[in-house]
């Protein structure tokens, strides 16, 4: 019979960061868009995406487990 478990709360996190990297490379590649057809983006829009960027790689890095302090931390680093 098959076991069911429920997830840590670290695997949730890394399967939320993964979706938020897929949502960052469409976002991504609309921009990319826009900008092919003579439209621009802000930087504080390239900024944030930047910060949501780097908060996925910190996520994966650690496997979901985080650091709160260091996690906050990313936020003024991309400012």
């Amino acid at each position: 019979m098959t076991e069911w478990g429920a997830r840590s709360k670290e695997e949730n996190t890394a399967r939320i960061s993964q979706t938020q990297e897929v949502l960052l490379n469409s976002l991504k590649k609309n921009i990319q868009m826009l900008e092919s057809l003579g439209g621009s983006v802000s930087p504080l829009m390239l900024a944030k995406i930047k910060e949501y960027q780097d908060k996925s790689d910190y996520i994966n890095e650690t496997r979901g487990k985080i650091d709160l302090k260091k996690y906050q931390t990313l936020k003024n680093e991309s400012q």
